[in-house]
């Protein structure tokens, strides 16, 4: 049976349960620590643990942030970029601090942050000396309790930083949810399904009938994922044209298929695409 390990909690849980449900793995979510899928298994555990469980061979494949997968050094296989979660790591001062940039930061400051190895990394790649402070949490509160001089924390929007009277003066790294397998895997066919839904994302599946003497104008209009598929009908003077294209062309595609004299436009959503 295979196991999958994903968050129980958190900013990439509901995501993560969301996605394989629309690759057609249906999961049951509630405070269970596990459930079977058919012959899949799905783990409910904290993200930052699946990585070593992933690499240990508790788990097969897990869901889990990049920056995790980073900071725990594990040996596991990168599968999938899944699209979502996506936030920085950063390296934050407050601002009322005299610390405006990297080139400000002197040896000897103190560092809050959930991420220690990265943070250790940082510091040493700029040449600087750092009292490092692992907290489990609340990382933004340590400056204001003077336990702190900067953080080193993920940001998504900067919001949560400015409500602290934070500033992100530097980056260590861009993060979102990926699929990982343990050393066996290279690529798997979860990677695939899970593909197949994240490129179906904004992509139309789009079905209209084309005079045929406009037949290859149309075919340079439309901004196919390759080629169209042209079928033939029973009315002689048309031909249907089915294609691929993102949602966001709609609009006009539509458009400009009506002033070539193009009819029956169907619209559909596609809910996996496997390219």
């Amino acid at each position: 049976m295979l196991k999958i390990a994903i968050p129980n909690k958190g900013r990439l849980s509901k995501p993560a349960l969301a996605l394989l449900n629309e690759a057609g793995i249906k999961v049951e979510s509630g405070r269970q620590l596990f459930c079977k899928c058919g012959d899949i298994e799905i783990l409910f555990v904290r993200a930052n643990d699946i990585p070593e469980y992933v690499q240990d061979g508790a788990a097969d494949l897990g869901i889990t942030g990049i920056d995790i997968v980073k900071e725990t050094e594990a040996r596991v296989n990168v599968l999938l970029k899944l699209g979502f979660g996506r936030s920085k790591l950063v390296v934050a001062s407050p601002k009322n601090s005299s610390i405006n940039s990297k080139k400000d930061i002197k040896n000897g400051l103190r560092v809050a942050t959930e991420f220690p190895n990265l943070t250790k990394k940082y510091f040493k790649k700029i040449g600087k000396k750092a009292r490092i402070l692992k907290v489990s949490g609340a990382t933004e509160i340590t400056p204001y309790l003077g336990v702190a001089d900067l953080i080193v924390d993920l940001s998504s929007t900067g919001t949560t930083l400015e409500l602290n009277n934070l500033r992100a003066i530097d980056t260590l790294l861009e993060t979102e949810a990926v699929l990982i397998g343990s050393k066996k895997y290279i690529r798997h066919s979860i990677a695939t399904s899970l593909k197949s839904v994240i490129d179906a994302k904004g992509m139309r599946y789009l079905m209209v009938n084309v005079p045929v003497k406009k037949l290859e104008m149309v075919k340079k209009t439309i901004p196919s994922m390759e080629s169209p598929t042209i079928i033939d009908l029973a009315e002689k003077n048309y031909k249907a044209v089915h294609t691929v294209v993102q949602s966001s062309q709609i609009h006009d595609l539509i458009h400009n298929l009506k002033k070539l004299g193009c009819k029956d436009i169907l619209v559909l959503s596609i809910e996996s695409l496997v390219k």
